[in-house]
């Protein structure tokens, strides 16, 4: 095996020819044309910002690559991995998504039923003469949800009141 620098910067020593490593990237930041380092190399290799084409214009023009046959096809086929993933990634977000705003939905609802609930208990208990505390009392509502059974009833009177005139 021997070593072929296709740019002009990069040398390996002999010894780690053949080895297996796995190298795990995470390119930061965006594609800077006039950078010709290491990190934006990988940005324009592993970043989907550009095509795949772009990207072996760019790895001859600005990092002084020597292009392959094989490096073209293999650019080709990281572009439409890279294409695969981010689409894999959106769908697995917008379904977490989708479910924890239909949980926050459920639990928004499940509340607003409740007040709704409560206060149609003592708006019931009220024709029947008693105060709005004696039917809080009376049904064992908690002081945070008389507050939101309070706002509920004059809500509802405003509005009721509005569509009277």
């Amino acid at each position: 095996m021997k070593e072929e620098c296709l740019g002009n910067r990069w040398k390996e020593k002999v010894e780690n020819y053949g080895m297996m490593h796995i190298f795990m990237l995470y390119p930061k930041g965006k594609y800077d044309a006039k950078d010709t380092s290491f990190q934006n190399l990988m940005n324009v290799l592993f970043k989907n910002e550009h095509s795949a084409e772009e990207k072996l214009e760019i790895l001859r023009k600005q990092f002084g690559i020597k292009v392959t046959e094989t490096m073209e096809e293999e650019v080709e086929e990281m572009s439409h991995i890279c294409m695969y993933y981010e689409q894999e990634g959106k769908k697995a977000g917008l379904t977490e998504g989708m479910l924890i705003g239909e949980k926050r939905g459920m639990l928004i609802g499940e509340r607003r039923g409740k007040i709704l609930t409560q206060t149609a208990n003592v708006e019931r208990l009220m024709k029947k003469q008693l105060s709005m505390q004696e039917a809080f009392e009376l049904l064992g509502i908690e002081k945070d949800m008389q507050e939101k059974v309070i706002q509920q009833f004059n809500h509802s009177n405003t509005t009721e009141n509005k569509s009277n005139i």
